[in-house]
């Protein structure tokens, strides 16, 4: 509360308009209305959120990530196509719903059709590199794909 007297006290003067090139606000305005401000919320890291999969952009707490396991390589693996491929259908499945409720919420469209661009790529390369892990995907995660009907 000394602080805030102290701050609350000073005033603009003429070496300070000087000093801030002719500008009226100075730095004690600026840490006036910052001292004024509620405190910030205490973030949570993602790590403790998420687990280590919080690696991952597009993972939020409504996201149901459960199925995911299931297609760890090892332990600790959050990178692997098959994972992340998981963890993009799931984040695709809780946007759907979303959109069901807020069809006008052309911002969470845009994100979703990113999304899909993202798995569609990440798809592609599994296709391409390794078709058995391709077609568990697929039938595990039920997704529809056409890259086996293209050839």
């Amino acid at each position: 509360s000394t602080a805030m007297a102290a701050l609350a006290s000073t005033t603009l003067t003429q070496s300070n308009v000087r000093a801030n090139h002719g500008r009226t606000t100075n730095h004690l305005a600026r840490a006036r209305a910052t001292a004024l401000r509620a405190p910030a919320r205490p973030t949570i890291p993602a790590r403790q959120r998420v687990g280590h999969l919080a690696l991952t952009r597009g993972v939020n707490l409504n996201t149901d990530i459960s199925r995911v396991a299931e297609f760890k390589r090892h332990e600790k693996d959050s990178g692997s196509s098959e994972v992340q491929i998981a963890l993009l259908t799931s984040r695709v499945a809780q946007l759907t719903a979303h959109l069901k409720e807020n069809r006008k919420d052309y911002a969470c469209q845009r994100g979703l059709q990113q999304i899909l661009a993202r798995r569609k790529k990440l798809m592609k390369y599994l296709f391409s590199n390794d078709r058995a892990a391709f077609d568990r995907v697929v039938a595990e995660l039920g997704i529809r794909e056409k890259l086996s009907k293209q050839i």
